[in-house]
């Protein structure tokens, strides 16, 4: 869990007001899923945009 935390506070603009003490209960849901399944799902949409000037 501390690798979690550490990425959400490294990317703060994805996770605003993200703080341990009040995402507590989150972060437990999440610790339980990883010990059950052996991994936290993630589903992520990135973009790749490719522009020519024509000029």
């Amino acid at each position: 869990m501390d690798a979690l935390i550490y990425y959400v506070r490294t990317i703060e603009w994805e996770f605003p007001g993200f703080s341990v003490l009040t995402h507590q209960k989150e972060l437990i849901e999440l610790e339980e899923e990883l010990k059950r399944v052996g991994f936290i799902y993630n589903q992520e949409h990135r973009f790749l945009v490719s522009c020519i000037n024509q000029k």
